[in-house]
């Protein structure tokens, strides 16, 4: 086959032609490595298909070329509009730089009123919680207090029952030996428990014992009036003492249910105070907790004010990279794409190609 007359000038200018195509592809297939939306292996495919898509004419394109360009585009929309929303969202950072700053002082302000309040709280909690704990302490003094007024009470009980019984023996021995002589070693036995009695339970004088001693060692029928007056001193005492016992016993029921009730009340208030005690200790405890919070709290605001100027200058930056980002993007492999999604030849290299396929006379050449 005869090669057309030009072949060589219209083949020359074809590849000049696409040189700027091939760089424009290399960009898109770039870019679209960039498209962090997509997974990684249809990044690569879809740059890898750039070439062999865009760099043909769009009217020549296949089927399978022409869903390579569908998809680029997609991918390229998606990252538009990415930059798109970083950019008004950088913007928008900016624009409310001075509302950031009058809500980060406020909430400083607010933070350290919190933390006056938490420390008012927990010195509060402090305060109680040590007088919960005082009025603990005395309560379990309380509780020992009555325990040993109770045993104390049975004790004293016990003791006068005990005095009653003394009393009554020596009572009987009393007057078992008031109408006889009192002599030998039986008499001084029985007389040591009347003494014993009229000294230790009645409380009588030691004159009367020692005088009644005197007047029993004598027979009855020589005993005077003197005498007579102190065996019923004796009496009177044994008499009036075994009363006031049996009183006392008497009222032991009330006596012993008072001290029973009284160490019942004592417990059952330190029962509550123990539960007040708790109370307030935990209380303490939930607002020294608040407390740290808040200091947290403060800190944190505080560094945030701080903060605010460097800040504000990143914000800045950051908004004039998204706008050169999204500039860059639009400019360069979105403008490339809008370009080569249209592609058609030249017109020059359209009357090559025409030209190709006839003799300078417009005969067609031969084989």
């Amino acid at each position: 086959m005869k090669r057309p007359a030009g072949a060589g000038a219209s083949g020359a200018s074809k590849r000049a032609a696409r040189d700027p195509i091939n760089i424009k592809c290399a960009t898109i297939a770039a870019a679209l490595g960039k498209a962090e939306d997509l997974p990684e292996n249809v990044r690569d495919m879809l740059a890898d298909m750039v070439p062999s898509s865009l760099s043909v004419v769009e009217a020549e394109r296949h089927p399978f070329q022409t869903k390579t360009v569908e998809m680029v585009e997609e991918a390229f929309a998606g990252m538009g509009t990415k930059l798109q929303v970083a950019l008004a969202e950088a913007q928008t950072k900016v624009d409310g730089a001075e509302t950031e700053k009058a809500t980060r002082i406020a909430a400083a302000e607010a933070a350290q009123a919190g933390l006056s309040d938490c420390e008012s709280k927990s010195i509060a909690g402090r305060e109680t919680s040590q007088v919960d704990a005082a009025a603990l302490k005395q309560a379990k003094a309380d509780v020992v207090s009555a325990h040993a007024a109770q045993e104390k009470t049975e004790a004293d009980l016990a003791e006068t029952a005990e005095q009653q019984a003394t009393l009554a023996a020596a009572a009987e021995v009393f007057g078992s030996i008031r109408g006889e002589r009192l002599c030998g070693r039986e008499g001084s036995k029985a007389f040591d428990k009347v003494s014993g009695a009229l000294e230790g339970t009645c409380r009588a004088e030691n004159s009367l014992v020692n005088a009644l001693h005197a007047t029993l060692k004598k027979e009855p029928k020589t005993r005077g009036s003197f005498d007579t007056i102190i065996e019923q001193n004796a009496l009177n005492a044994f008499t009036l003492t075994a009363a006031e016992l049996q009183q006392s016993l008497t009222a032991s029921g009330s006596t012993k249910a008072a001290a029973a009730a009284a160490t019942a009340a004592a417990e059952a208030a330190a029962v509550a105070a123990a539960e007040k005690s708790t109370a307030s200790q935990d209380a303490f405890d939930v607002a020294v907790v608040a407390m740290r919070s808040a200091e947290d709290a403060l800190s944190e605001a505080k560094e945030a004010v701080e903060n605010f100027d460097e800040e504000s200058k990143e914000a800045a930056s950051s908004l004039e990279k998204a706008k050169a980002s999204l500039a860059a993007f639009q400019e360069g492999p979105r403008t490339a794409f809008m370009e080569l999604k249209s592609l058609a030849l030249p017109a020059e290299a359209e009357d090559a190609q025409d030209a190709a396929g006839e003799d300078p006379e417009g005969v067609p050449a031969e084989e």
